[in-house]
């Protein structure tokens, strides 16, 4: 199970998306929403991996 965690410009969590079964289909969800996300504020996005416990990367979104 994967998912992302939204962080606002101060690096504070804005809140979660749904979870997807792989980690391709995380990254497939944000490539199409990326726009709509920063639209709400999110300046960075987490994607967890959950099986393995781990943070697999952070990457900002809201950049300039």
């Amino acid at each position: 199970m994967f998912w992302w965690t939204y962080l606002d410009a101060s690096g504070d969590e804005m809140g979660q998306s749904r979870h997807f079964p792989d980690a391709e289909s995380a990254e497939e969800w944000m490539r199409t929403c990326w726009s709509d996300l920063v639209g709400c504020g999110v300046e960075e996005a987490v994607l967890y991996d959950h099986p393995h416990g781990r943070r697999m990367y952070r990457m900002e979104i809201g950049a300039e």
